[in-house]
């Protein structure tokens, strides 16, 4: 078994407990000792690391970060800054989220960015930043998986209504450039000009994201 075998190996059987109980079995006359303790033998005994997602904290998984989305429809959505600050939904979603506003260019969370989408009803009103050009950096490379948190204004309040999570790969979002999907338009300030890359709201109803279908 090569090295990449076996890797792919542990990571097969690596929640599986009737698999791990047999390894164990096989090489020792003591009590299956649960998951983990029997995980980290059979690494050992093909002289491997455990796999990676052995060593991910549970509040970086996206499993976690779904549990929490799910639990904050209804939400108001915590607002700072100048009512004419476009960003300050996406930065009250992102506190709702995981508890602070991520600054600069580091990714919103390990498992998913997070992009706040403006609905009103069963549509989305606004074009979403998926990210600022930049001869440094690619603004989709850290968006091979995306958290849509769909907000709805009443009045002065935005609240939160829905969410999704999709993924996305190189090739799909070429083929979504290609199709119009994606464009590219101004971003920033007047003082800050750029320009950015956006998701055009019909994309949502052409993959039955919004209005949710159940």
């Amino acid at each position: 078994m090569t090295d990449d075998e076996a890797d792919r190996f542990l990571a097969a059987i690596q929640h599986d407990h009737s698999w791990l109980a047999r390894l164990w079995r096989e090489r020792s006359e003591a009590p299956y000792p649960g998951r983990a303790e029997a995980l980290l033998a059979a690494a050992r005994a093909l002289g491997r690391p455990l796999p990676p997602s052995e060593y991910t904290l549970p509040e970086h998984t996206i499993e976690w970060l779904l549990e929490r989305a799910a639990r904050l429809r209804g939400r108001k959505v915590p607002l700072r800054g100048a009512a004419g600050h476009k960003g300050r939904v996406g930065d009250g979603v992102e506190r709702l989220l995981v508890g602070a506003k991520v600054p600069g260019m580091a990714a919103d969370h390990p498992a998913a960015e997070i992009k706040s989408v403006p609905v009103a009803g069963d549509g989305v009103v606004e074009r979403v930043k998926l990210g600022v050009l930049s001869p440094r950096s690619n603004p989709l490379a850290k968006c091979d998986r995306i958290l849509f948190v769909f907000v709805e204004q009443r009045g002065d309040d935005f609240f939160v209504v829905g969410y999704h999570a999709h993924e996305f790969t190189y090739d799909v979002w070429t083929t979504m450039w290609r199709d119009g999907w994606i464009v590219e338009t101004a971003a920033g300030s007047p003082e800050r000009p750029a320009r950015g890359l956006y998701l055009i709201p019909r994309w949502f109803r052409a993959q039955r994201i919004w209005p949710p279908t159940c």
